[in-house]
């Protein structure tokens, strides 16, 4: 279950913001609600595969 673990690990850290900024980030692009957390409710996920279930 290694690759499906490797999934769970993403989807945990996909929308966190990052700790550090470099000197090139534009903020002001940044949307507020992607600042305030709520990137998660926004987000489209789309999973394509060949297996019915993960335990192949």
């Amino acid at each position: 279950m290694q690759n499906l673990d490797h999934l769970f690990y993403i989807l945990e850290n996909l929308n966190c913001i990052p700790e550090q900024a470099t000197s090139s980030t534009d903020f002001s692009r940044i949307r507020h609600w992607s600042l305030n957390g709520w990137a998660r409710y926004y987000r489209q996920l789309i999973v394509l595969t060949s297996f019915t279930s993960p335990l192949f």
